[in-house]
């Protein structure tokens, strides 16, 4: 599984996990065609990193500051 980050975007950057990236970019690229991953890691630990990384970041809407 992958744990991913995009690429900036209005509201902030999506966090996620997938296990297949290309299929997911094309799945965003349809919807926001600048789209791409600021970063993507393969781990067998992608949900527990995701749900570790929104619960950080629960009272952000956007995680802009972040990525300063």
């Amino acid at each position: 599984m992958y744990f991913y980050i995009t690429t900036r975007l209005n509201q902030g950057y999506k966090v996620g996990i997938t296990n297949d990236v290309e299929k997911r970019q094309q799945q965003y690229t349809t919807l926001i065609p600048n789209i791409d991953f600021y970063l993507y890691i393969q781990t067998p630990y992608a949900e527990e990193i995701e749900k570790s990384f929104k619960h950080k970041f629960n009272d952000l809407k956007s995680i802009k500051s972040f990525f300063k």
